[in-house]
């Protein structure tokens, strides 16, 4: 017992009791939830008050009055007078959860939101960004760019003449000259146009399949139409692309700049025997055989002429007509059996043909 007059003594505290004033009371046990606990009647001392202790941990120091939130708050019991040991703390934690649960709806967690991180500075929000780029989009100029001088790029013609690319002439692609570069003619034009060949049965088929692959329509005039029976079906898979017609009879052969029509002649020595006017988009072939004498106006008034290899009569005949070198002349004895003159404007050019699968199937090259 603390003596009257001098400093109170400090009373030690039991787990379990709460010191009032100069007494101690025994703490009541913890009542479950849901459950009103009545207090026992205080006594008052007169006693000069002691000084409380800190609360320890694991536990909780009331005072009179006060309310226990973990465990009542929700119910609104009265307080529990006393102090609470750590397991009847946690045992009223877990009856204040399970009573919340029962109670009230569960709520979805609220998200956590991060706020907005401003933006950095760059090319779009007006800061310098990479180096030479400003805020409008602009580059700056790290260096003076020296003006346009007008007139300095210009190029003389022999310069351009040397920037040119040799292409070969759009037309039938025959095959390759002497020095191995592509040869072809022009075989349809938008004005008529005369062809004379000095050759044999293939290299006329040969021509004539190639106008086919090329979407024209072929008019043959010849006494001999058997010969051309079942051509057409075979090179095009279809009828009415290639016609025979006896070599006196006047046809009209519509053409157009898709469609062009070839009238092919294989009537003996003298070419031609009528001079059926020609129109835009129309070639007319005239085979000679044999070249004579006969034949000699077919050459003058043909644009183009072809030969295969020539004896030395034909040879020296076709160089008077068309006044070719002799060296031309010489030429033409010795082509080989796929090979072809080719006369175009006053210029001879010799050309083997290059043969496609299905040419080959015409049989071996001759005349």
């Amino acid at each position: 017992m603390p003596q009257y007059g001098g400093p109170p003594a400090a009373v030690p505290r039991q787990p379990g009791t709460v010191v009032q004033a100069a007494h101690s009371v025994a703490a009541q046990p913890v009542a479950p939830a849901g459950t009103v606990v009545q207090q026992p009647p205080r006594v008052v001392q007169p006693a000069r008050p002691v000084a409380q202790p800190g609360p320890v941990d694991g536990e909780t120091t009331q005072g009179t009055g006060a309310v226990d939130t973990a465990a009542t708050s929700r119910i609104g019991a009265p307080a529990v007078v006393g102090s609470r040991t750590a397991g009847q703390s946690a045992q009223a934690a877990a009856a204040a959860a399970a009573t919340s649960a029962s109670t009230l709806p569960a709520t979805a967690p609220r998200p956590t939101r991060t706020p907005p991180t401003p933006p950095t500075h760059g090319t779009i929000y007006g800061g310098t960004g990479a180096n030479g780029a400003t805020g409008d989009g602009r580059l700056r100029s790290r260096r003076h760019l020296p003006s346009l001088r007008v007139g300095a790029h210009t190029a003389s013609d022999g310069a351009l003449a040397l920037l040119g690319v040799p292409l070969p002439g759009a037309g039938m692609v025959l095959g390759y000259d002497i020095d191995a570069a592509t040869a072809s003619i022009r075989l349809f034009r938008p004005e008529p146009t005369r062809v004379a060949l000095v050759g044999g049965e293939w290299a006329f088929h040969v021509l004539a399949l190639r106008a086919l692959a090329l979407g024209a329509r072929v008019a043959v005039f010849t006494a001999t139409p058997e010969r051309w029976e079942g051509f057409g079906e075979w090179a095009t898979g279809r009828a009415g692309r290639v016609a025979t017609f006896p070599p006196d009879q006047a046809v009209i052969v519509p053409a157009s700049a898709h469609e062009p029509a070839l009238l092919l002649y294989d009537v003996g020595l003298t070419g031609a025997p009528s001079m059926t006017p020609l129109g835009p988009w129309q070639t007319r072939l005239t085979v000679l055989r044999q070249l004579t004498t006969y034949g000699v106006p077919t050459l003058q008034e043909s644009s183009v002429v072809m030969a295969q290899r020539l004896s030395k009569a034909e040879a020296d005949l076709i160089s008077s007509t068309m006044r070719l070198s002799s060296e031309a002349g010489a030429w033409m004895q010795t082509l080989t059996d796929d090979g072809l003159a080719v006369l175009v404007g006053g210029e001879e050019r010799f050309v083997r043909l290059t043969l496609a699968d299905v040419e080959k199937q015409l049989g071996s090259p001759q005349r």
